[in-house]
């Protein structure tokens, strides 16, 4: 199979199996909501990203350098598997003795430090499976990958649930990240020979250094990308209190569905496919993830924002109300933050990690700044400084490969068409929403005509706005379908896209 559609093939089993865990997830967060209160939920989740921020420092880019030289041996991934596990033990094991000198920053959070021993040592469990995911990532083992994030988002939903149904408040949560982070790692360690990253071989300077000239500037450009995905949390939790952050993260986590489960693992696929291309074959295979990952992810972005307020009090009781603005104004950043992970894919292929850090650190101190200015002003202005913040990243991030010959309009211009198509989508679903709304029918039902209504505006749109691009996603499965068949023959070309014999991602 080409390296063109074991990427698509990689994208169908990630995004699918991501996607649905993640509606298991939903399934699981809308039930055990039934049972814990915002505040409850916000104590038990900001302890987590409180470890997990400080377990950012441990995530050094080693993991990265397995999948961007796919070339080299076991011997790399030792050294891999050596360092990393060397950085999260020296950096996590101190943590539940220094947590209780941060107090200060929470005042309000009472249960909040009690959680972090235990949810310590899930953050130790899951940074000891980095090297083995990254390396069935490296190998394009998406399938083990997908199955893994699956069956852990289920492992999670029924322990959280069950747990919480017995009464054990924010303690159901903290158990299920433990047994989910051991489960996890278990399925990775059982789906890759020990050999591929316990091959024990001597500690080389010269591996050392090769490796440390990529992953220094990779380590401060992965602590600043955690802290601009979660610290907004930290911030909002100092800022507004353990209620007003339970809500906050619920609003969050269901507007980066589209970003953390689609967006995201698109660039987890690319990077591996990219790092097997070069030059030009590279340039335009980036060109034309920019207009597939656009036609799949700016839909979901907008139609969530759209239909935020119906599908808020479908799944929610009234005391999770307040999630329904935030979720509108959160569902912005899910347009722009995709465009960021997909250039870091690219970088990383390239090699440039400097460039990687530069860029992350204009999105965490983005993040940091509008939060905290516009926060002043109140909670929903705190969530519109995240957009804010990732739309400044995006335009950076395509700024950055001018310099390799990618023009801005060139990269743009194919995330525009599909960015234009659901303009029709959101008039649809506003407009069913104005048309039976006197009508009084229940959330449940509303939400579903609006998401039919809005599905099917948007795919007419798309080959009116984007015809290359919805022709090409077609093409690309129908290939997809007949090689899985056994078939040899490919879909034609259409429009300005890459023909179907070149091997691009």
């Amino acid at each position: 199979m080409s390296l063109k559609y074991k990427a698509v093939l990689g994208a169908i089993w990630t995004i699918s199996t991501s996607v649905g865990g993640r509606a298991l997830g939903l399934i699981g967060t809308l039930l055990i909501t039934r049972f814990l209160t915002p505040d409850e939920y916000g104590q038990v989740n900001t302890a987590w990203i409180f470890v997990a921020s400080v377990g950012a420092f441990a995530g050094l880019g080693f993991g990265q350098y397995v999948v961007a030289n796919p070339k080299e041996g076991d011997e790399t991934v030792w050294h891999a598997t050596v360092y990393n596990q060397l950085a999260t033990l020296i950096v996590l094991l101190p943590l539940p003795w220094i947590a209780p000198l941060f107090k200060a920053s929470f005042p309000q959070f009472d249960e909040f430090f009690g959680y972090i021993p235990l949810l310590t040592v899930a953050a130790i469990i899951d940074h000891t499976g980095h090297i083995p995911n990254r390396v069935l990532a490296r190998d394009m083992r998406f399938n083990i990958l997908g199955i893994r994030v699956l069956v852990s988002e289920i492992v999670y939903t029924a322990t959280a649930l069950s747990l919480a149904y017995m009464g054990m408040g924010g303690w159901s949560l903290a158990y299920a990240i433990v047994l989910r982070t051991v489960v996890s790692s278990c399925l990775m360690f059982f789906a890759l020979k020990p050999a591929r990253w316990l091959k024990v071989s001597r500690l080389s300077g010269a591996v050392t250094k090769r490796m440390l000239n990529f992953t220094l500037p990779m380590a401060g450009g992965n602590i600043l990308h955690w802290y601009s995905s979660k610290a907004d949390n930290l911030l909002i939790a100092a800022m507004f209190g353990p209620t007003t952050v339970g809500q906050y993260n619920l609003a969050y986590n269901l507007a980066d569905i589209p970003t953390g489960h689609v967006g995201e693992h698109i660039g987890d696929v690319l990077l591996p496919s990219l790092a097997n291309l070069e030059g030009p074959d590279r340039h335009r295979a980036l060109v034309r993830a920019a207009g597939l990952m656009a036609l799949l992810v700016f839909p979901l972005a907008v139609g969530l924002g759209a239909i935020s307020e119906t599908l808020v009090r479908a799944l929610f009781d009234a005391r999770w109300y307040p999630i329904a603005p935030m979720l509108m104004v959160l569902s912005a950043l899910s347009v722009f933050r995709p465009i960021g992970w997909l250039i870091a894919s690219y970088l990383q292929a390239e090699q440039r990690t400097r460039s990687l850090f530069l860029l992350e650190a204009i999105k965490a101190g983005g993040i940091a700044a509008f939060v905290y200015l516009l926060g002043k002003i109140g909670i929903l202005w705190a969530c519109a400084g995240v957009g804010v913040a990732f739309a400044l990243n995006a335009w950076a991030s395509i700024a950055f490969v001018k310099t390799d010959g990618i023009g801005m309009w060139r990269l743009t211009k194919p995330m525009l068409q599909p960015l234009l198509a659901t303009a029709p989508m959101l008039g649809v679903v506003l407009g069913v929403r104005a048309l039976l709304g006197p009508y009084g029918l229940s959330p449940w039902l509303l939400v579903v005509i609006e998401l039919i209504a809005g599905a099917v505006g948007y795919v007419g749109a798309a080959f009116v706005f984007a015809p290359s691009h919805a022709r090409d996603f077609v093409g690309l499965l129908v290939g997809l379908v007949r090689r899985r068949r056994g078939g040899t023959s490919e879909p034609p070309p259409s429009g300005d896209t890459p023909t179907a014999d070149s091997d691009e991602a």
